[in-house]
């Protein structure tokens, strides 16, 4: 017999809200992907699931995250959109702390799984809230699309 779920081990970390969409079927739509695969890596940890279950889920959201970025940048300079310097710089600088956690974790340094979960919850949702937004206003704006 298993014990009833307690509501912090069933609680969803990010969750997707309509004003983080930007208009972009497939931009929104990998934005919810990567909400989906932060929650699965939360999930996992509260669950105290082994380095089995969130090793592949971690590089999952790696190179989710990697995938989203190009498609999103590829956007940008097909828009010619203005803002691409800096915000392919925010991307970078997230590509280049998910690999380190990624190494850390693959060898065991890293100590405080929970933080990851929420780092990565709380930079998608500012990221999206705040640089995609500027980004999808400007494309149309500009009756780009």
């Amino acid at each position: 017999m298993h014990p009833a779920n307690t509501p912090e081990e069933t609680m969803t970390l990010v969750t997707w809200e309509p004003r983080l969409a930007t208009g972009y079927i497939i931009v929104d739509k990998q934005h919810r992907n990567l909400f989906d695969l932060v929650n699965r890596l939360h999930e996992a940890l509260l669950a105290g699931k082994g380095r089995e279950e969130m090793g592949p889920t971690l590089m999952s959201l790696a190179a989710y995250t990697i995938e989203h970025f190009r498609m999103e940048e590829g956007l940008m300079t097909n828009h010619k959109y203005p803002g691409y310097t800096d915000h392919k710089r925010k991307h970078d600088d997230l590509v280049g702390q998910v690999n380190q956690l990624t190494q850390d974790f693959d060898a065991g340094r890293l100590t405080l799984p929970l933080t990851l979960a929420r780092f990565l919850s709380d930079w998608i949702r500012h990221h999206i809230d705040d640089e995609d937004q500027k980004m999808a206003n400007w494309i149309r704006s500009k009756g780009l699309v």
